[in-house]
């Protein structure tokens, strides 16, 4: 059985759809994380090695609490307007980076409401 055609999911494209909803002239960009071509939030940098930058400058230490740091933080978060810039970057743990990425989450949701 096959279904019915339907509109391209770009919002503003009137083609009919072909692969998985899009067009042709959008199929391409369905998946930008995968094939490695520019993305809305794609800045260029590469991203392990960058981390691994980072985590070496910062002495692989959580800038909050000082246990070892596995990742890599926006210390003012991007969607708050922060740099994407190595000072605005700081090396932190993962339970302080659960619990400010909540908090950030919880203060996104009181601005909303």
């Amino acid at each position: 059985m096959t279904r019915a055609p339907s509109v391209c999911s770009v919002p503003g494209c009137p083609a009919i759809a072909t692969d998985h909803g899009r067009c042709a002239t959008h199929a391409a960009t369905r998946n930008r994380w995968a094939n490695g071509t520019p993305g809305y939030r794609d800045t260029g940098w590469n991203r392990a090695a960058d981390r691994a930058r980072i985590l070496a400058r910062d002495g692989w230490r959580c800038y909050i609490c000082g246990r070892q740091a596995v990742t890599v933080d926006h210390v003012v978060p991007r969607s708050a307007g922060g740099p994407d810039t190595d000072a605005n970057k700081r090396g932190i743990c993962t339970p302080c980076h659960r619990a400010k990425t909540a908090r950030e989450a919880a203060q996104a949701r009181r601005r909303v409401a």
